[in-house]
């Protein structure tokens, strides 16, 4: 499903978010993909990730991840050895030595002020050695390709994470639970076709309430989306965690879906189960978003158009739901995508 998933055009909820965020950030999401953006935010993304995986799609990992069990080389080589890979549009399927790339090398030394390769930068010979130090890491690089790579410390806290959701009394009973896993939705709103990837939705389809260890109910006849995370907070700082990804947007958005979809049941309001990204972390938490959550997920804060009052929602994130985010694209559809939509309406003033 996550193939086919990325692969869709349609708009998701992570190229939403990055409305508000700056044509910086939307031009990279652009270029990079949902899902190579989204990893390249932090560590903490790549970790949810595995996580997600190691839950929802264990039958899926060895296509998803890869571990680098070695020293690796510098930020700079690997930026290289990206560039290359990417230039060549070079697949697993066969592997090349790096002298088959001169010209790309050349090229890159040439175009990118590159500082890594010190007294031997523009020069192609001297930047070869250098690189070929590292090339049973070029070699590993090309059959990784499409693939999250994993050091022993990050596959560690990704088995950790994984555990203590799967088995503390706080949550096993609610991985137990009947569900469906990576639910792909999609949808046409607003006149624009959206899409949402659900971790799981859990089912109850028979006539009685449920009512899990902690206290948590499901009403008869009721789904309920469940989203997994990990992030650098503590668990008693989920909010805090929330507030920083603005995961209301997010769920908001999930919920929307989930309502259009599942139309013979009754859409609860969505979970956040979520540990720390530690291995000394031994406890997970579960959050269901409350009313309030949800409509500033989706509606913003003031619960208006942004384009009718974008003085005062400039810089102040918070404000914005994901219907203001539709807003927004759409105006960037009519206006272009070359000047930030605060400053075109504006006409190139700013307070």
């Amino acid at each position: 499903m996550s193939k086919e998933y990325y692969a869709s055009p349609r708009i998701s909820q992570s190229f939403l978010k990055n409305m508000y965020q700056g044509l910086g950030k939307i031009h990279k999401y652009e270029k990079m993909g949902e899902r190579n953006y989204n990893l390249s935010l932090s560590d903490s993304t790549v970790i949810g990730s595995g996580v997600d995986c190691k839950i929802t799609t264990p039958e899926y990992w060895d296509q998803e991840f890869i571990i680098w069990d070695k020293k690796k080389p510098s930020d700079s080589i690997i930026e290289v050895f990206s560039y290359l890979i990417e230039q060549e549009k070079l697949t697993d399927s066969e592997i090349y030595p790096l002298t088959s790339f001169g010209h790309g090398i050349t090229k890159y030394l040439d175009n990118v002020k590159y500082e890594g390769f010190g007294k031997s930068r523009g020069t192609y010979a001297k930047a070869l050695a250098k690189l070929q130090e590292w090339e049973d890491y070029w070699f590993f690089l090309q059959k990784s390709k499409g693939k999250s790579i994993l050091d022993p410390q990050r596959l560690s806290t990704i088995n950790h994470a994984t555990d203590v959701l799967l088995n503390h009394r706080f949550t096993k009973d609610i991985f137990e639970y009947k569900c469906q896993n990576q639910v792909g939705l999609k949808l046409k709103y607003r006149g624009i076709e959206v899409k949402g990837l659900l971790d799981r939705v859990l089912i109850n389809d028979t006539d009685q309430d449920h009512v899990f260890q902690n206290g948590l109910m499901i009403p008869a006849h009721s789904i309920t989306v469940l989203d997994i995370k990990t992030g650098r907070y503590r668990p008693e700082n989920v909010t805090k965690y929330m507030n920083e990804w603005r995961i209301d947007i997010q769920l908001a958005f999930y919920n929307m879906l989930a309502k259009s979809h599942y139309k013979d049941y009754y859409v609860t309001n969505p979970l956040i189960v979520y540990t720390q990204n530690s291995t000394f972390t031994n406890y997970p938490v579960v959050k269901e978003l409350t009313e309030l959550e949800l409509n500033g997920g989706q509606f913003g804060m003031k619960g208006e158009s942004v384009l009718s009052s974008y003085y005062e929602l400039a810089n102040d994130f918070s404000k914005y739901g994901f219907e203001q985010c539709i807003d927004i694209y759409k105006y960037y559809l009519e206006n272009g995508w070359d000047i930030d939509w605060q400053v075109n309406m504006n006409n190139g003033l700013i307070n």
